[in-house]
């Protein structure tokens, strides 16, 4: 799991999309990458952004 911090004024369609887009890259270069990055949600809420979790399935202890 890895947390994305976003400012409330992003476009967060497109921010979804660079993230995918990020995690098929991922899995094309890294054999340890079982399955591209994919958003969970939304985390929590700060004053200026708000946290997305994001999360990618490696092979089994890879996952730093």
């Amino acid at each position: 799991m890895v947390e994305v911090s976003v400012p409330y004024d992003s476009n967060l369609a497109h921010v979804y999309k660079v993230i995918e887009s990020v995690g098929e890259q991922l899995k094309a270069n890294d054999p340890d990458v079982l399955e591209p990055t994919q958003v969970d949600g939304v985390e929590s809420l700060g004053e200026s952004h708000f946290i997305l979790r994001t999360l990618t399935k490696v092979k089994p202890g890879k996952h730093l």
